[in-house]
């Protein structure tokens, strides 16, 4: 974080690296993509092949057969990009007037007036997401960011134009009143429940360390005939 007037952050991995594995076995890892590329990839060489050969007759072809290597070439190629993604995360500046996104060679800005509406989602303590829904081109968009646990949420909420509800991770909302940053009221309840949970604990251990009542011969033996 650098001063009060903006908020930077890098996501956290938890929050795109599974996003980039969906979006390269969808591109990629998939017999249509790796038959599309072959099929691609074959054609091309051979019209380059076959317009050299008819320009040029004197042209060896085995001297040419190597460009089909670029096949090989061009799903590396995009693995390694896919790795460069994975290992240099997005990075996130949220100042009063917009918010941007940075990560590898492209980049989103969303001013202020671009904002619909914010959600923060609390799924655990180091499990935060911001979801923002934002108006471009007439048209309706969602950006979902993951937020690391060093981040001032209050600080966050009131940097965003746009009051968000708090979602814990049991979907109770908490809705922010009269534009007030929350005071995290999702910790204090889940430091409750903890509590609760280990009375309920406690108490049930007591209950099974407690002999059970004996029942008397004479209980019994009103049953016989």
């Amino acid at each position: 974080m650098s001063g009060t007037s903006k908020i930077t952050w890098w996501v956290p991995r938890w929050a795109f690296v599974p996003q980039l594995w969906q979006s390269l076995r969808s591109c990629l890892l998939n017999r249509h993509a790796i038959t599309n590329i072959f099929i691609g990839t074959f054609v091309s060489c051979a019209v380059i092949i076959g317009g050299l050969k008819i320009a040029l007759p004197a042209l060896v072809i085995p001297n040419l057969w190597t460009v089909f290597a670029a096949l090989p070439m061009i799903l590396v190629l995009l693995a390694c990009q896919f790795g460069l993604l994975a290992a240099i995360p997005p990075n996130v500046t949220l100042r009063p007037d917009r918010l941007q996104k940075t990560h590898g060679q492209t980049g989103l800005v969303i001013k202020a007036d671009q904002f619909v509406a914010t959600q923060l989602y609390v799924h655990r303590e180091d499990r935060i997401r911001l979801k923002v829904r934002y108006r471009q081109r007439d048209r309706l968009r969602t950006l979902v960011l993951g937020v690391p646990s060093s981040i001032d949420l209050d600080q966050l909420v009131a940097l965003l134009p746009i009051s968000p509800k708090i979602r814990d991770a049991r979907a109770r909302s908490i809705s922010v009143e009269n534009g007030t940053p929350p005071v995290l009221e999702w910790e204090a309840k889940r430091h409750r429940e903890q509590a609760t949970r280990v009375e309920v604990s406690q108490l049930t251990r007591r209950n099974r360390m407690s002999p059970a009542p004996q029942r008397s011969h004479l209980q019994l033996g009103e049953f016989r005939y």
